[in-house]
């Protein structure tokens, strides 16, 4: 506000005024300051002849002042994208069986009571490279391959994928039975990063796999 504005203001109302412009013109150096940074740090820094500065010096060199004696600037959070999509080359074929060489278990393939749905799913993993053309599990952990397909297993076993009792029998189906299935399916033990799964890993799923959230077919189950 302009000092004229301040006529008829009582003591404590402009000195709350002067507060808040004072705020204001923080907040907005701290923004000048944290976009210099930004700048200064994509850029060729000496190479374009600019002064690389820190956060002090541009307060001195541009505001003419000392910073405040605690940094109101914060370092963001890394960006999470996507993993990418549509990098394979062959055609996903889905395993209709049980794998001729994987041992009995409990549950059989015979128990799906969706497999298309479960084939479906399976080329969206494909497609994201968690499973290779013959449905076998893909490691990979830079990308974080076990953590996004321990909540994978989450939305097979809440998808309606599987029946709620066993073929022939009024046994019910356990999320362990499915889970130990699917390890045997996709050749892989994902035991470990599932019991260590916590709402953030579920979260940095939706973001790197968003079908999770997209898909309507998958989007029943809610971390």
């Amino acid at each position: 506000f302009p000092f004229a504005a301040m006529d008829g203001r009582s003591g404590a109302e402009q000195k709350r005024l002067q507060q808040e412009e004072d705020h204001i013109i923080t907040r907005l150096k701290a923004c000048v300051a944290g976009l210099y940074l930004e700048v200064q740090a994509v850029s060729e820094g000496d190479a374009s002849g600019r002064p690389v500065l820190d956060e002090a010096a541009i307060y001195s060199y541009h505001f003419l002042e000392t910073p405040p004696a605690e940094s109101i600037l914060m370092q963001a959070s890394p960006i999470v994208l996507p993993l990418p999509t549509g990098l394979a080359t062959e055609v996903f074929i889905p395993l209709r069986s049980d794998r001729p060489h994987q041992r009995k278990s409990k549950l059989q393939f015979a128990d799906l009571r969706d497999p298309e749905k479960l084939f479906e799913l399976e080329a969206i993993l494909y497609d994201y490279g968690l499973l290779d053309a013959q449905s076998r599990f893909i490691k990979n952990k830079a990308k974080s391959h076990n953590k996004l397909m321990a909540s994978v297993y989450h939305v097979i076993v809440e998808a309606g994928i599987f029946g709620k009792h066993f073929i022939g029998s009024k046994q019910p189906i356990k999320s362990a039975d499915i889970r130990a299935w699917l390890d045997r399916r996709y050749e892989t033990n994902l035991s470990q990063e599932f019991r260590k799964l916590t709402p953030e890993d579920h979260e940095f799923a939706r973001i790197k796999l968003p079908f999770l959230d997209l898909d309507s077919r998958f989007r029943k189950y809610r971390f």
